[in-house]
Order: structure tokens, then C-alpha cells, then sequence
């Protein structure tokens, strides 16, 4: 399955772990952007089509945070209707979240 996964930057790390731990379970992760440096519009049209060719959205919104960047890639993957798995309840307040395609935890996954 093709895998996009959404989290804060600065929580890249438990997003990097996440991609890895799908990698081996045989998913592709569709971008890796815990690497990048540049926040650009090349930047922000690589991370749009990657979520554009994504199966499956993931999103950790664990803490609560000001989650801009991950808040506007799950606006992407629920527009496009793709089914979102959300890790933590961080973002549960936003309406989106109760939308049919929008589920919690990744055991819905297998």
C-alpha cells in the first residue's frame, strides 16, 4: 500500500520510526520529507503529490500543537476522500476528523 505520513516536524523523528516500521511491513512510503531542510513551494508541491499519491494518509497529531503544515496535508488526503488513520486525539476537536473515511489507529491497517 502506498503510505503518507503527516506529523509535525518537529516530531520528524516518531514520523521517521512510523515509515520505517510500514517499510517492513512491505508498504511504500510515498515521500520521506523527515530529511528536508528547505520549506519552499517546490517543497510544498512534492509534499501535495505525495499525499495526492497516497492509498492511505497517517497523521500523529499525539500533543497538542500547532499542527499547520500536517493540518493542511489531512485538508488534502479527506478532500480527496482517501482513508485517514489518525494517531493521538490532538486534532479531535476539528470537524474533519468525524468524517467516514477518518479512523483512529493504525490496526485498521492490516
Amino acid at each position: 500500500m502506498r503510505i503518507y505520513v503527516a506529523a509535525k516536524f518537529e516530531d520528524r523523528a516518531n514520523a521517521a520510526l512510523l515509515m520505517n516500521q510500514l517499510r517492513k511491513a512491505g508498504h511504500t512510503i510515498t515521500y520521506d520529507w523527515t530529511e528536508c531542510t528547505i520549506c519552499d513551494e517546490a517543497q510544498a508541491r512534492q509534499d501535495v503529490e505525495a499525499i495526492l499519491g497516497a492509498d492511505i494518509f497517517v497523521g500523529i497529531f499525539v500533543e497538542t500543537l500547532p499542527y499547520q503544515g500536517a493540518i493542511a496535508e489531512f485538508g488534502i488526503a479527506v478532500a480527496r476522500g482517501i482513508p485517514c488513520y489518525l494517531i493521538g486525539h490532538a486534532i479531535d476537536a476539528c470537524i474533519f476528523t468525524k468524517l467516514p473515511n477518518v479512523h483512529y489507529g493504525l490496526e485498521l491497517l492490516d
